[in-house]
C-alpha cells in the first residue's frame, strides 16, 4: 500500500492514478494522519481471481527447487554487474 499527502494528491493526481491502475491502494494522509483510502475500482475481482498456480514460489516448490540466500542473491548480481 502506498501513501500520498494530500499536496501530493492535488499535485501528482496523474501518478497517483498511475499507482491506481496498477492495482496499489493508496492512504491519503494530513499532517501525518491518515484521512482517506483510493482503492482500485477492480479491487475486489483482482483480489478473488489470483491464480496462485503461476506465481513464483509455486513453480520453485513444483521443482523442488529452493529460494537463493540474501549472500547468494548478493554475489549473483555483483556477478551480472561486469566490469563497467
Amino acid at each position: 500500500m502506498k501513501t500520498a499527502t494530500v499536496r501530493e494528491l492535488r499535485n501528482r493526481y496523474t501518478q497517483l492514478l498511475k499507482w491506481l491502475e496498477a492495482g496499489e491502494e493508496i492512504t491519503i494522509t494530513r499532517r501525518g494522519v491518515a484521512i482517506a483510502r483510493l482503492v482500485p475500482a477492480n479491487h475486489l475481482k483482482t483480489r478473488r481471481g489470483a491464480d496462485w498456480s503461476q506465481s513464483a514460489a509455486f513453480a520453485l516448490d513444483r521443482l523442488q527447487l529452493r529460494p537463493l540466500t540474501g549472500r547468494e542473491s548478493a554475489e549473483l548480481l555483483d556477478y551480472n554487474r561486469g566490469r563497467y
